[in-house]
């Protein structure tokens, strides 16, 4: 492929009337925009060199475009109605994260990723192990939180706590999860025991999943060896994972055709910013509850800029920190000095939440349920 045509400002004058120092500092100006050339050549092809440049220069006083997870859609709707100059765009957050995984490609044309971690942190250690240079930018400081949750029946509730020692937890879930529930105390009409959660290619699905296993653990402070390690962790691993049914196609997520058709699944798990409100509002919220499982694991919204060159909190300036904010605890997260949105909890402080498992143990983990389920 050609270099892009350059304009030489030597050329614009007669030979004899140019001296050497301004032979120089055109020369400077000509190579200058060569490399500039290069620059935008190799991120739109996807060069990984140092030489190509490795982001699109965000210009918050600009027009910008925003890549959003799908769990956040009307979060980003709502702000490219109400912002000037935004465009978003949605898709799960693993097809994003895919595309900046390889090195350049994808990204050239967006500014910023709103997303929740690790999902950064996923792309950063697949493009480290892969020898590329880094391609996102310093996220922001976390924008809001929401910890992960159980939804249920709460006759069903009643039953299988009883069952796991007073405490429904996803380690309890996963040992007779696909049991009929006559095997825990509960109705034979009630079929087998159904969880619900969301593939781990969005925020909410690699979150529950990560607690789930947490709690299999003990501790979020596990490895990946770990799933080796413990003879016991893979069948109990394949026995939850496996027992959550495939509805195709589906009515939304496992919460969205459980609150519609409550035989779908029997323990749901989602994020509170997707259930609180739901759960508030649904005809059938008397009969409902809603448990935040041992240990809490929260996701922390982030946004992240396609360049390194630029910092997320650039782009929060850009999009405004006080709108950000507004928009997120209009849609169920929790945001500091908002008040709660209807539905979530008040009693719970999610500074007592765990630390999320590292970036690349949950991406081993993702990796993991893809081949059993699929």
């Amino acid at each position: 492929m050609q270099e892009p045509r350059t304009t030489d400002p030597v050329r614009t004058a007669r030979p004899g009337n140019v001296g050497p120092m301004k032979r120089l500092l055109a020369l400077v100006v000509a190579v200058g925009l060569v490399l500039g050339a290069i620059a935008i050549r190799g991120w739109a092809s996807g060069d990984s060199g140092d030489e190509a440049g490795t982001g699109n220069e965000a210009t918050p006083d600009g027009a910008i475009t925003i890549v959003c997870d799908a769990d956040l859609e009307a979060v980003c709707h709502e702000l490219e109605l109400s912002v000037d100059d935004v465009t978003v765009r949605v898709e799960e957050a693993a097809v994003t994260a895919e595309a900046l995984s390889q090195a350049n490609t994808g990204a050239a044309d967006v500014d910023g990723w709103l997303v929740s971690q690790p999902w950064p942190g996923m792309v950063a250690e697949r493009r480290d192990a892969a020898g590329q240079v880094p391609v996102l930018g310093s996220p922001s400081a976390a924008l809001a939180v929401s910890p992960g949750v159980m939804v249920m029946d709460r006759e069903r509730q009643r039953v299988l706590a009883a069952n796991c020692g007073g405490e429904i937890t996803w380690e309890c879930v996963g040992e007779v999860a696909g049991d009929p529930w006559p095997v825990v105390g509960g109705e034979e009409a009630w079929g087998e025991i159904k969880p619900g959660e969301q593939p781990p290619d969005t925020s909410a699905g690699l979150l529950i999943l990560g607690q789930a296993a947490s709690s299999f653990f003990g501790t979020s402070d596990f490895a990946s060896n770990d799933f080796s390690a413990d003879p016991a962790f893979r069948p109990w691993f394949e026995k939850l994972a496996r027992s959550v049914p495939d509805y195709t196609p589906p009515a939304g997520t496992p919460l969205q055709q459980f609150l519609v058709i409550p035989a779908s699944y029997d323990v749901v798990g989602a994020l509170e910013a997707q259930a609180g409100p739901a759960v508030a509002s649904s005809r059938d919220r008397d009969r409902l509850t809603i448990a935040y499982p041992s240990p809490m694991l929260s996701a922390e919204v982030v946004l992240v800029p396609t360049s390194p060159a630029v910092s997320g909190e650039s782009l929060v300036e850009r999009l405004g920190e006080e709108r950000l904010g507004e928009v997120l605890a209009g849609q169920g997260w929790r945001v500091q000095g908002i008040s709660l949105a209807e539905g979530l909890d008040p009693d719970i402080d999610v500074g007592d939440s765990a630390p999320l498992p590292g970036a690349g143990v949950l991406d081993a983990l993702r990796s993991l349920w893809i081949e059993v389920v699929r």
